[in-house]
């Protein structure tokens, strides 16, 4: 178990630590943090929500917390709130605009992210 971490310390690691492993359990990360599953759940929540953080769960029996496609918390990225800004304004752009920001958006999100987003303005 790691030494005692604040909230925001342990949300910090636990973004590296996933984008390292890509996949774990609550139970790992439980005996990891040594915090609760409620706890844990509260900061994957924050993670996805408020970072932006392609965190997908499964509960249960076999269950599983993973990153999806080929993000890394080595990259900086775009909170959840800027890249819906950016979503919100393309279609008042104009194309080079467009082009612009699906560009910048493309250096800090997997290529799927990228070629819905283009599929979608282009």
């Amino acid at each position: 178990m790691l030494e005692l971490l604040t909230q925001g310390e342990r949300q910090e690691d636990l973004k590296y630590y996933l984008s390292e492993v890509k996949i774990t359990s609550y139970p790992e990360l439980q005996e990891r943090y040594g915090v609760s599953k409620v706890t844990l759940s509260k900061d994957i929540r924050f993670l996805k929500e408020t970072m932006g953080v392609p965190i997908e769960t499964k509960p249960g029996v076999g269950g599983y917390i993973m990153i999806r496609g080929d993000w890394t918390a080595y990259m900086r990225h775009f909170s959840l709130l800027e890249v819906r800004t950016i979503i919100e304004v393309l279609p008042v752009t104009t194309d080079e605009q467009k082009q612009i920001f699906l560009d910048m958006i493309g250096k800090f999100y997997s290529r799927e992210t990228e070629r819905i987003l283009r599929d979608q303005f282009l």
